[in-house]
């Protein structure tokens, strides 16, 4: 394999696939029909990469397996603009102006080394990028950091009718849920570790983006960038099974939704850790927050619209302020049944997305 290779783009291709891997994952340089493909499999997250550029001259076809973290941290430290790579037996060489680094490696042979998952690309559809972005956005956070409950291990997409679909998360203790104009052809559970690296390439995405799916793996495509990712193979939780009935939460708080989260964030800085709880006490007047730990404590009032009779209630700082955070527009709406009940947490002025959180009891 020989190639010379615009720097800019290179370090592009292997942002995609390369910026989030492990120390001993491998990456896969493939030249080929003019083509440069970089690939990355991290098998245990059931997450593959794939990125390709055009914008290289290709005096030799080849391919190479080279450390992914070592070589992309490298290239990030050339200077020039161009980057000259050749491959001989068990070395890869990166020559850029003065500087020339040698990695350990291999050729790979096809039988010892896992391949890209193959999906029938022509059952793949189109979705707006930026909408399906902003689902994900508004619910991942939700999505359990470590949990064996494999129920709730990711990212719930439901279809809903022909024109809409749902984003569902939830780690048990708080829930996150919105509708968007979405056309899935079926509902899918995505893993925790492939949303998260859907979430990260749709971050570049611009205009529609094309999906598919099959009974194993989710397939997001933007262009010759490329990311499949494993399914969970169980039911998501009957999450409606938790979510207050209209009225059943006759207790509402609304205010300003930039005001409330410059409360919770002065109320947590006297906190040792960010998943202390906080205590609001609301009442006609308005709303109170308080904070309390071995560094000290803090209290605040602000004035809000309340309805109904007054209520204290504990709550996970971190999650409040994770929900306030991901609703959009001027006012947020906090609904209340009880101390000991779930809090919905959604937009003042619109529907269709709201977050559920359990009060700390103690």
């Amino acid at each position: 394999m020989k190639i010379m290779v615009v720097k800019k783009e290179l370090q592009r291709v292997l942002d995609i696939v390369a910026s989030t891997v492990g120390d001993t994952d491998e990456l896969l340089l493939e030249a080929s029909s003019g083509h440069l493909t970089a690939k990355v499999q991290i098998v245990k997250d059931g997450v593959y990469l794939s990125a390709m550029t055009d914008v290289a001259d290709i005096a030799k076809d080849g391919a190479f397996l080279v450390n992914a973290n070592k070589f992309y941290e490298v290239l990030k430290t050339f200077s020039g603009d161009s980057v000259a790579l050749s491959a001989k037996e068990a070395k890869l060489t990166a020559k850029s102006e003065k500087t020339r680094v040698s990695f350990n490696g291999k050729v790979p042979v096809p039988d010892n080394y896992p391949s890209f998952p193959s999906i029938d690309e022509s059952a793949m559809y189109p979705v707006d990028g930026k909408t399906f972005r902003g689902m994900i956005e508004k619910t991942v956070f939700a999505v359990p950091i470590a949990n064996d409950r494999i129920f709730i291990n990711g990212l719930f997409l439901e279809k809903d009718g022909t024109t809409a679909a749902r984003a569902v998360a939830t780690d048990g203790y708080r829930l996150a849920c919105i509708e968007g104009p979405i056309e899935l052809k079926d509902s899918l559970f995505i893993s925790k570790a492939g949303v998260r690296e859907v979430q990260r390439l749709l971050k570049k995405a611009e205009g529609t983006v094309m999906i598919g799916a099959d009974k194993t793996y989710f397939v997001l495509r933007d262009g010759n960038i490329k990311v499949v990712v494993s399914l969970i193979h169980a039911d998501f939780v009957d999450y409606k099974k938790a979510v207050p009935g209209e009225s059943v939460n006759n207790r509402v708080l609304v205010m300003s939704r930039e005001a409330l989260m410059a409360m919770l964030r002065r109320a947590m800085i006297i906190l040792e850790n960010r998943n202390s709880m906080v205590t609001l006490d609301m009442n006609p007047q308005g709303l109170t927050i308080s904070s309390l730990s071995n560094i000290g404590d803090e209290t605040e009032e602000s004035e809000a619209e309340y309805s109904g009779e007054s209520l204290k209630i504990k709550v996970n700082s971190s999650y409040l302020t994770e929900a306030v955070r991901a609703v959009e527009g001027e006012k947020v709406r906090l609904e209340f049944k009880d101390e000991a009940s779930a809090i919905v947490v959604k937009p003042a002025d619109t529907t269709g997305y709201f977050n559920l959180i359990m009060p700390v009891m103690n």
